[in-house]
């Protein structure tokens, strides 16, 4: 198991955010309960980070470094991470590389995306009930608009890379490139028949 001090300030950051987080989502703790014993990987690269996300006694833990308890291990660019909590659990999977098992990659993203914490007692907990009430509404459009702004974001990137660059190859352009395989893969068949009877 390879651990580093990042990867450890990480872990206890993540540990402090989803104790939080859970106190204030009272359903979380049930959904975790069927989740009993899963392990994720996770690996930022770019600054190659690395930690598990471990579901312990109803209870989400990082835990810094890789290790080979890990059903499955997610990768990706911290990019594609933060759109990925942009856009509420729902992203383009093809920006991540999964290994190991797919359904432990699944459940902890239905896991988060179903995370639905009360801001507004959470808020009155901190500013009062008039303040907090106000604030947490105020969150709650932060939120919805970071959400947008990220589904926003990842189709404008998609529709450049496709249309004005041309890195990526549009739909009508990649269906047309298969049926041209599947014609040539047609013809080496009739031609190997012949040869055959030759």
């Amino acid at each position: 198991m390879s651990e580093r001090p990042t990867e450890a300030l990480l872990a206890s950051a993540l540990n402090g955010a989803f104790g939080r987080l859970l106190e204030f989502d009272l359903r979380a703790a049930a959904r975790l309960e069927r989740m009993e014993g899963m392990v994720l990987g996770v690996r930022i690269d770019g600054p190659d980070l690395a930690f598990r996300l471990r579901v312990n006694d109803r209870r989400l833990e990082a835990v810094p470094g890789t290790g080979e308890d890990a059903g499955a291990t997610v990768a990706a660019t911290p990019g594609a991470f933060l759109a990925l909590a942009a856009s509420g659990g729902r992203t383009n999977v093809g920006q991540f590389a999964i290994q190991g098992d797919a359904d432990t990659a699944r459940r902890f993203q239905e896991f988060f995306g179903a995370l639905n914490p009360d801001w507004e007692e959470a808020l009155t907990r901190v500013f009062g009930d008039v303040i907090g009430f106000q604030a947490s509404r105020a969150v709650r459009g932060g939120l919805a608009w970071m959400r947008q702004a990220g589904i926003s974001l990842a189709e404008n990137v998609s529709e450049y890379l496709r249309e004005e660059s041309r890195q990526l190859v549009t739909r009508p352009e990649l269906e047309e490139f298969l049926d041209q395989v599947d014609e040539l893969r047609d013809d080496l068949a009739r031609l190997e028949a012949r040869v055959k009877r030759l």
